[in-house]
This record gives structure tokens, C-alpha cells and sequence, in this order.
């Protein structure tokens, strides 16, 4: 790139502007598909398994509410803890559901 004096702003063309732009898109994409997996990601949640916490309000812009899950921390669950599981039924299928029972507990 060539100096310029001080004050001298650059006239980009749309093209080199798009360019630029999609560059620096695709520079940025892989870290967000890694902060995606590795670290954290956003879900909505639907359905009424989350009430009366979760899920309680209905807008017609949404329904649900919006969840940041901890893929950072998420090693060991205890009772309470909200996580995010295929869906043994449904092949692709994401489900997102509240833990109830640890393991040791007794179901009858």
C-alpha cells in the first residue's frame, strides 16, 4: 500500500469495498464456528417442558426464550442444570431439557 500524507482518506470502489468486506467475513467466520462449539452458543427454546421458568411468554415476534449455553463448563450436571442433547427419536433433531434425576438417584 502506498503512503499518504496525513488527512488523505482513500476512495474505495464498490468492488473493492465488497471484496474487503468479504474478506474480513471470512476471516472472522471460523472463529465464530469455533466459539460456537467449543464455548458457547444461543438457543431458543419451545415447547412447555421449561415452564413455568423458561418459555412462559408468548410475543408474536417469538415464542420462547432465548438460553446462552455453557459448552466451556459443561463437564459434569447436576439436578437443575439445563443441557442440550440429540434426540434419541428424531434423527438430527436438538433437544433442549432440564435435568431431574443425577446419577445414584432412585426412580420408582
Amino acid at each position: 500500500r502506498k503512503l499518504r500524507p496525513r488527512g488523505m482518506t482513500q476512495v474505495l470502489s464498490l468492488s473493492e469495498r465488497s471484496k474487503r468486506f468479504f474478506l474480513d467475513v471470512a476471516r472472522w467466520v471460523p472463529v465464530m464456528l469455533a466459539v460456537q462449539e467449543y464455548v458457547g452458543t444461543v438457543r431458543q427454546t419451545e415447547g412447555r417442558s421449561m415452564q413455568p421458568t423458561m418459555n412462559s411468554t408468548r410475543a408474536w415476534w417469538r415464542i420462547g426464550d432465548l438460553l446462552l449455553l455453557d459448552r466451556w463448563h459443561a463437564r459434569s450436571y447436576e439436578r437443575g442444570d439445563v443441557v442440550e442433547l440429540l434426540s434419541p427419536c428424531e434423527v438430527g433433531a436438538v433437544l433442549i431439557k432440564r435435568v431431574i434425576g443425577v446419577e445414584g438417584d432412585l426412580v420408582r
